[in-house]
């Protein structure tokens, strides 16, 4: 009996288990490190190895019909969540299922994977009975399979080298030398360093959104909050914004060594982790504790004393969300997505529980939230607005959802005041919190200017203990906020940098275009 010969071309199930992988990762190369692709390789690659030797065993051990089965689960693998999501829009445009739209999302999504899996088991079963029953493949089906999947991986490939060979990470800024004054621990405050991403200024909410965050800032004020009705931050995404503030710097030297055209943030997000702020008050004898992020350049922190995440979880960064609601795994994403709900639940819970502990400690915690994904309604119940792979391809559209960042906006704000209430309330010597938003949402406007300036707008509020009313201006800009707060503490004798800021767009990141001063102030509430 003679035993069929493997060519080149009949490996194409590896290609095509290797493909969706790079896909994603060639959208998301910026922000997660390589290393978190290795696993999803090996799993897939053994995996395809697998049904290979078994579809292998069960065609009568043709090498090219086994293949081209295996292919072809692959394929319905990793496409069937996609699938499921264009199923949903087509019915919704055409009017061909009325009730689609009246159905609650629980059985609305259970639905539509119910007709794309039937789909997918019509398809496997065709496919299986022709393989069967057809005498020899035809010549051309292994190498249009391996080329055209060789040309996919050369584009996705092309994409990652191109980006991660163009990057040029720059060196985090010195920290600033300590001032004069050592305060003793018995008396130095506690520093809360709190990011809640995307949150949009008081006005920007009312003009774009049409909601009035008054309710919420004027709790704030009654905790003694300072908020800044002005405020803005000097750039418009969440690498360069963190960077900026907490190395008290402008970007000049890491744009300039990064390039232009470039989208890498590594050196952003070394900047980050290494920051002046901490830097100067590890100085001071203070005890650094960075709670665990869902966002890449704020997971984890190698120079802070102390990192906390109670768990790992699977949904922690844009590509492996993306990979898992892409696929077969679209299955559990009810369960992933709580599982994503609890990690940001638990976040806070980290954060209230730092307050009792001896100072004195900085504290730095970055909330995903009211960014995408919209997880929660206004009373925390975890619901699914959109597809993770749309936040990965079609990131801009996503703040288009005004109705659902509302709706996670109005959730944040009620947990946050509970976890600021929490820590006065544990809180030994009154603590020093600076709350800000990195960065505005992407609002939909038709006037350019508008758009830039509401990215750039951003929540401030402070609580500083003991500090003159007006210590911090309220047009203050985010470069300049630790400079004034450390030079009132600690004498840190900090220089003020000017106030400019600049927009720059997703894909050229580090080409700066400087954004003119405010237009005359609208008219406020109280506290904002």
């Amino acid at each position: 009996m003679s035993v069929e010969r493997v060519g080149w071309f009949d490996l194409h199930p590896f290609l095509w288990a290797v493909q969706p992988i790079l896909f994603l990762y060639a959208r998301a190369y910026k922000e997660v490190s390589v290393v978190k692709v290795l696993a999803p390789l090996g799993v897939t690659l053994a995996g395809a190895a697998l049904i290979w030797a078994l579809a292998y065993l069960a065609l009568g051990r043709n090498i090219r019909k086994s293949a081209l089965f295996t292919s072809v689960l692959l394929l319905l693998f990793f496409s069937f969540g996609r699938v499921v999501d264009l199923t949903g829009s087509f019915f919704e445009a055409t009017g061909l299922w009325p009730n689609l739209g009246r159905m609650q999302l629980p059985t609305r999504t259970v639905s539509l994977q119910a007709v794309v899996l039937a789909v997918y088991a019509i398809i496997t079963f065709a496919l299986l009975v022709r393989l069967v029953l057809r005498k020899p493949l035809s010549e051309r089906a292994a190498p249009l399979m391996a080329v055209t999947a060789a040309v996919l991986i050369l584009l996705s490939s092309g994409q990652i080298a191109v980006g991660l060979l163009s990057a040029r990470p720059g060196d985090p800024p010195p920290a600033p030398a300590p001032g004069s004054v050592r305060l003793s621990p018995g008396l130095s405050p506690d520093v809360y360093i709190i990011t809640v991403d995307g949150y949009a200024r008081g006005d920007v909410l009312r003009e774009f959104y049409g909601f009035d965050n008054t309710p919420f800032l004027s709790a704030l004020g009654d905790l003694g909050f300072s908020t800044l009705s002005r405020s803005s931050a000097n750039y418009a995404w969440t690498f360069l914004s963190l960077a900026s503030a907490l190395n008290m710097a402008p970007l000049d030297e890491l744009a300039g060594k990064t390039g232009p055209e470039s989208r890498d943030q590594r050196g952003a997000q070394d900047m980050i982790r290494n920051n002046a702020v901490m830097a100067f008050l590890k100085g001071r004898g203070y005890r650094t504790i960075h709670l665990a992020s869902a966002w890449a350049g704020t997971r984890v922190n190698p120079y802070a004393d102390e990192v906390r995440a109670d768990r790992a979880h699977i949904m922690d960064d844009d590509f492996t969300r993306a990979l898992v609601d892409s696929s077969f795994l679209e299955l559990f994403n009810d369960r992933l997505l709580r599982d994503m709900a609890m990690f940001y639940l638990e976040q806070f819970d980290r954060l209230e529980d730092t307050a009792p502990e001896p100072g004195p400690k900085m504290v730095f915690s970055h909330f995903l939230l009211p960014h995408h994904p919209y997880i929660f309604d206004r009373d925390g119940a975890v619901v699914q607005n959109g597809s993770f792979v749309d936040i990965l391809l079609y990131r801009k559209a996503q703040w288009r959802r005004t109705d659902a960042y509302v709706e996670q906006l109005r959730f944040l704000n009620t947990r946050l005041l509970e976890s600021l209430r929490a820590i006065l309330r544990s809180s030994a010597v009154p603590p020093v919190i600076v709350l800000f938003s990195d960065h505005g949402p992407l609002v939909v406007s038709g006037d350019a200017e508008a758009l830039k300036r509401a990215r750039l707008d951003n929540l401030t509020a402070v609580l500083l203990p003991g500090a003159p009313a007006g210590l911090l201006p309220d047009d203050v800009r985010l470069i300049n906020v630790f400079p004034i707060v450390l030079n009132h503490y600690f004498r840190a004798g900090l220089t003020l940098r000017p106030a400019v800021r600049f927009y720059s767009t997703y894909s050229r990141p580090y080409a700066f275009e400087p954004i003119g001063p405010e237009p005359a102030p609208r008219k406020e509430t109280e506290h904002e």
